[in-house]
Parts: C-alpha cells; structure tokens; sequence
C-alpha cells in the first residue's frame, strides 16, 4: 500500500471523503470533504493531505464546513474565503496544522517521511533554543487530545 492511499484510509477512518482535482478546488461544503490539487509530485501531494487531515482534526467542529476552516485565505486557496478568527487565532492553528500533519506522516508512514513537509512548511530541523513555538505547539496539540507521547491520537485503532 502507498503513502497517500495509507492517508486517505486514515481519512475514511475519520468519516472524510478525499477529492483530488487537476486544478486548485477547495470544496469545504459539507463537513466531511477535503479537496487537494493532483500534482506530479507525490510527495506533496501526501504531504497536502497530510496537512489538510490535520487542519480538519485541528479546527473546531463548527468550523470543519468552513471553506479553508474559518482561516481565511491560504496560498493554495483557490477562490477567496472569510477569516472568521483572529490573524493570531489563524496562526497559531496554522502551527498546529502543520505540525500535526508532519507528525501523522511521521507516525503513520515511517521515520523520515516528514522531513519535507517540516521544511515545507518553515519549520526549522535545528531550531533555535530562544524560539519555543515548536515546543509550545506540541503542548497545545498535547492538551486538545491531538497528541499523546507525540503520537496523533487519530492513529490509535478503535
């Protein structure tokens, strides 16, 4: 089995439909769809759904039908979409996204399979000792039940 068929079974675990188009969409209509671009990538198109599972576990279920979360619009957002949160409401998910969606990849798909997206996503592999956000976002996804040891919560098997 591949990666990405690996994170679409995650996703159907989790009650989400995964729409892979040839063109930018975002169909957040009914709370259960996540749409990525096809790309000839591979390894951003796991690291996409990857990211966009995680944003859907992060955002609170009110928000989950919200095109692009409530967040506004990102740089892959396809058609301009409302913020419906603070700009530091939206970041700090944004972290928590990303950081999520490495540690699924990581977890679910093998060491090293998450090395790209941190660095696609700006973390630094050596961070900074006086930055702490990657510290105090792991501790965020800790108390939403997100994380545990490290390990994102929606791996465990019913």
């Amino acid at each position: 089995m591949n990666d990405f068929t690996r994170l679409r079974e995650l996703a159907g675990r989790l009650g989400l439909v995964v729409l892979v188009h040839d063109f930018p969409a975002h169909a957040y209509e009914p709370p259960n769809i996540i749409t990525i671009e096809k790309d000839r990538s591979r390894v951003l198109m796991r690291s996409n759904l990857a990211h966009e599972i995680a944003h859907w576990l992060v955002a609170p279920e009110k928000r989950r039908g919200v095109r692009d979360y409530g967040l506004g619009r990102g740089p892959n957002s396809a058609e301009p979409s409302t913020r419906l949160v603070s700009l530091g409401c939206a970041q700090l998910e944004e972290e928590e996204a990303s950081l999520l969606g490495a540690a699924i990849e990581r977890h679910l798909l093998g060491p090293r399979k998450h090395i790209w997206t941190l660095l696609h996503h700006e973390w630094d592999l050596q961070p900074d000792p006086e930055d702490h956000t990657m510290a105090t976002t792991y501790a965020r996804l800790t108390r939403k039940g997100l994380l545990r040891d490290g390990r994102p919560t929606c791996l465990a098997r019913p």
